[in-house]
């Protein structure tokens, strides 16, 4: 019966995969989709339910095996796939999936390689499995001259990435882990690392995926985790199209409206500024564990050749930014 379009009444689209279901065998295991599935059921013709912010549609395809009863050999499986299905298995409230998934990581799981670190990195650390984030944490401190350059790095966790940055095990050449850090927060301007926009200014806003808990914080460690774990909006306009889905116009000091002709402009710009002025105290926490010592002049003359140096010399020129520590990372 599984993904059987003769035996299904529902259709879930994740990216270009299309997975056939029968809504009732869903609900038994998660009152998540339960909930969704009804409501969008209510307010819509068709029964063809877009699952967001899922990178590999092979981990939602694990979590219908589960539901449907199908036996499956997680030794043969990606870990990457894996790591994602332990995160919906606990976004969809599967919770005996969500068990099974971390006992085998924390078990089963002993050789670690580039290509996974990271997602198993971010993934124990999520769910607080301490002595295997302890395991992956000493490969990535053995391989961190590999880590740093690895297209992976950007999706580092800010709380691992500040684990990372702490530690003097962390050992490579200072500038190369400069480096990194700065890529991974250019990151922050090509996807916008899927933050909700709406969180910076406290409203709440009704996801497409079933995931119905949003919390508004300021705090830098809590926004960048949540830009890891929330849903993205279907709408992914610009940065200057914003002020249509923000809500009520924002005020000036004194009370009044900034801009009675044109609210949502007004509360585009705040949140443009918003959003900078984060981006710019979450680069400045990053700098704080980069031992500037460590950076011979030469290398510092070579990395302001870049682009990605020059976009950030304003902050980098703040030698109070960096750690003061004169202590060197050791192998």
């Amino acid at each position: 019966m599984l993904n059987n379009e003769k035996r299904s009444d529902t259709v879930f689209l994740v990216n270009n995969a299309r997975y056939h279901a029968l809504s009732h065998i869903v609900a038994m295991y998660s009152t998540v989709l339960e909930s969704l599935m009804n409501e969008y059921f209510a307010n819509c013709e068709d029964r063809e339910i877009k699952i967001w912010n899922v990178k590999h549609e092979d981990s939602f395809y694990l979590v219908l095996k589960y539901m449907y009863g199908v036996k499956m050999n997680f030794t043969e499986t990606n870990i990457n796939v894996i790591c994602e299905a332990l995160s919906l298995a606990e976004r969809f409230e599967v919770a005996d999936f969500s068990k099974e998934l971390k006992q085998f990581v924390s078990t089963r799981i002993d050789g670690f390689d580039i290509e996974t670190v990271v997602s198993l990195l971010n993934m124990s650390k999520k769910f607080n499995l301490d002595d295997f984030y302890k395991k992956v944490t000493e490969y990535a401190y053995k391989n961190a001259e590999h880590l740093v350059k690895h297209a992976s790095f950007v999706e580092l966790q800010y709380e691992v990435l500040i684990d990372l940055l702490k530690s003097d095990w962390f050992f490579t050449k200072e500038i190369e882990i400069l480096t990194s850090v700065l890529t991974w927060h250019d990151d922050m301007d090509v996807k916008r690392r899927e933050i909700n926009l709406d969180e910076f200014v406290g409203h709440n806003t009704d996801e497409k995926d079933g995931n119905s808990e949003s919390e508004s914080t300021t705090d830098v460690q809590d926004l960048v985790e949540t830009s890891n774990t929330l849903s993205v909006n279907e709408d992914q306009s610009d940065i200057s199209e914003l002020g249509s889905i923000a809500g009520p116009s924002s005020e000036n000091l004194d009370g009044n409206n900034a801009d009675n002709t044109n609210p949502a402009s007004s509360r585009a710009e705040d949140l443009t500024n918003t959003l900078q002025s984060f981006k710019d105290n979450v680069l400045k926490s990053l700098l704080s564990h980069i031992r500037a010592v460590g950076i011979t002049a030469v290398e510092h003359v070579k990395a302001f050749e870049t682009d990605l140096f020059v976009k950030n010399k304003d902050i980098l020129a703040g030698y109070k930014h960096f750690s003061q520590s004169t202590e060197p990372r050791k192998k």
